[in-house]
């Protein structure tokens, strides 16, 4: 019961992503873990990586570890979104190698800006 659960919310929660993005003007490619996500990332080479810390096989630290030491993806932004706001979560957040971080639940307006300011677009 606990699985299938965590398996809903990271669904919506990626689900809801992908409608913001859209929402903004963006193109969103949804991967439903970190290898494919990874495996997407050097095959699409987005704008920018919106990722989740929580997803089943490799965490998201994991994830932004491996895309930026990958010449092919180590100069795609990386936003790192989470539910782990303590300070030891920010800190290991801040070290990452991620270029930015949002808190769950999304906020539109928050993610807009992210989004601007990495992808050196004016706000709507």
């Amino acid at each position: 019961m606990v699985r299938k659960t965590t398996e809903r919310m990271l669904h919506y929660h990626r689900r809801l992503l992908e409608v913001l993005v859209q929402a903004e003007g963006h193109t969103a490619f949804v991967a439903p873990d970190g290898e494919t996500g990874i495996a997407l990332a050097i095959a699409e080479q987005p704008n920018v990586i919106l990722l989740d810390l929580m997803m089943p096989g490799l965490d998201g630290f994991e994830v932004v570890r491996r895309l930026k030491s990958n010449p092919q993806t180590a100069t795609l932004p990386i936003v790192v979104v989470s539910t782990l706001y303590d300070v030891a979560a920010l800190q290991r957040i801040a070290t990452s190698g991620a270029d930015a971080s949002l808190v769950k639940p999304i906020d539109r307006r928050e993610l807009s800006k992210r989004l601007s300011e990495l992808l050196s677009v004016p706000m709507a």
